[in-house]
């Protein structure tokens, strides 16, 4: 990975930018294309109105009409970030951060779920960890942030509330310190927090608690370990 890179969301003043919002959005779709970023903001500019068709759980119109692919990348995105947050939930209870035990619960989950037409969601767990997980590190932290607050509090924070805004950047700070110091990715994250929001993670006055494993989820684990096990001696 790169050298670190703070996501441009300040102005010169240090307080947070109008644009945010939509720089967020572009940086969590496209982190690895300074071009397609580009374009995307260019666009939304001009139109002026990527805010008001944002929509929580596609992400947004805005990025649906202009680039084919945002869905998709929308999908992957969550589920790298669903794999930040199971590798940090596995090191809690059995003290491992094997990225491919994460990827296969992530899928086993994601394997339960059901489209918009009522068809199963694949996830293919090697797919997930090694093609999937590499193109969106650098933003793991700020999906992981989308995957764990609630559908309200993301749609507020990247389309409505400057308050929502910024409980969204600081769950992302603490993510992206948990990652990196578990040594999940990077010591320097490209892409990272500004310190602004950092400071409150790690001063020590902000911080959120994982969910532990459920009884299903421990279950799939058992499978996977007794899958993978070598032959006996």
């Amino acid at each position: 990975m790169t050298q670190a890179e703070v996501l441009p969301i300040l102005g010169e003043d240090g307080s947070i930018s109008s644009l945010a919002p939509l720089i967020l959005h572009v940086y969590m779709l496209y982190p690895e294309s300074d071009l397609d970023r580009n374009n995307a903001i260019d666009i939304a500019l001009r139109d002026g109105a990527a805010m008001a068709l944002g929509e929580a759980e596609e992400f947004s119109r805005f990025s649906k009409l202009i680039f084919k692919d945002a869905p998709t990348r929308t999908q992957n995105g969550r589920l790298c970030g669903c794999l930040a947050i199971q590798m940090l939930r596995n090191i809690k209870k059995y003290g491992e951060k094997k990225k491919m035990k994460a990827a296969f619960l992530v899928s086993e989950w994601v394997s339960t779920q059901r489209d918009s037409s009522g068809r199963s969601v694949s996830s293919d767990a090697n797919n997930l960890q090694s093609k999937m997980w590499p193109k969106f590190e650098s933003v793991a932290h700020l999906w992981a942030a989308h995957e764990i607050l609630d559908e309200v509090t993301v749609r507020k924070a990247l389309f409505e509330e400057s308050n929502a805004l910024d409980r969204f950047l600081k769950v992302s700070a603490w993510f992206q310190r948990e990652l990196t110091v578990m040594q999940l990715v990077a010591n320097e994250v490209p892409h990272a927090v500004p310190k602004r929001y950092m400071s409150a993670v790690t001063d020590g006055s902000f911080s959120i608690n994982i969910p532990d494993l459920s009884d299903w989820e421990i279950a799939r684990m058992r499978e996977y370990r007794n899958k993978n096990a070598g032959p006996p001696r």
